[in-house]
């Protein structure tokens, strides 16, 4: 996985499962989104790894209802989206 990679945009895929934790690898992601697919479960806590994380759109699917308190640790995020 090209791990320079600053934007990932998987939307509208019919993913299906948990998030990919080979995406938690991905140390340079600034922004990420997987809109509107079919993820579930809780949120990763290796979210708090993306450290130049700022923007996370995570709508549209079946994801836990809270925002996990790890993505405190990612100072730079400044975009957040659960809504389903």
């Amino acid at each position: 996985m090209c791990k320079a990679l600053q934007m990932l945009n998987l939307s509208n895929n019919t993913l299906r499962g948990t998030i990919p934790s080979s995406i938690l690898l991905l140390s340079k992601l600034e922004a990420l989104v997987l809109s509107e697919n079919q993820f579930e479960g809780p949120i990763d806590a290796g979210f708090k790894r993306l450290e130049a994380l700022n923007s996370l759109v995570l709508r549209g699917n079946s994801l836990s209802e809270h925002i996990p308190p790890f993505l405190g640790n990612c100072l730079k995020l400044q975009l957040v989206t659960f809504k389903r």
